[in-house]
């Protein structure tokens, strides 16, 4: 948002840059949360440094904040993965009587 208003302002060079810095930081977030085995964004533990491998709601969240790039094709398949992962987890975890904020 902040490149597309340089742009519209007339000041290319941020714009540049802040959309450099959008593209690493999208990068990162992948890097670090998506797991491809599982088709799911997982939170990550500080504590650990690996990710809680729990269904957490903010799961869904990199697809409403433009954290998927690539060609169509590419964010329907990883539309696809997070909701076959959600289908198949959510059933069991509802059930169960667990404390949703707590991270092991």
């Amino acid at each position: 948002m902040t490149s597309l208003l340089k742009n519209y302002a007339g000041n290319e060079d941020k714009s540049r840059h802040y959309k450099e810095e959008y593209d690493r930081i999208q990068s990162l977030i992948l890097v670090l949360f998506w797991d491809e085995t599982d088709g799911a964004w997982y939170d990550f533990n500080l504590k650990t440094m690996d990710r809680n491998r729990h269904f957490y709601a903010s799961m869904i969240t990199p697809l409403f904040v433009g954290c998927v790039s690539g060609d169509g094709k590419e964010v329907s398949r990883k539309v696809d993965k997070i909701l076959d992962y959600v289908k198949v987890y959510y059933p069991i975890l509802k059930y169960k009587s667990i404390h949703w904020h707590e991270f092991s």
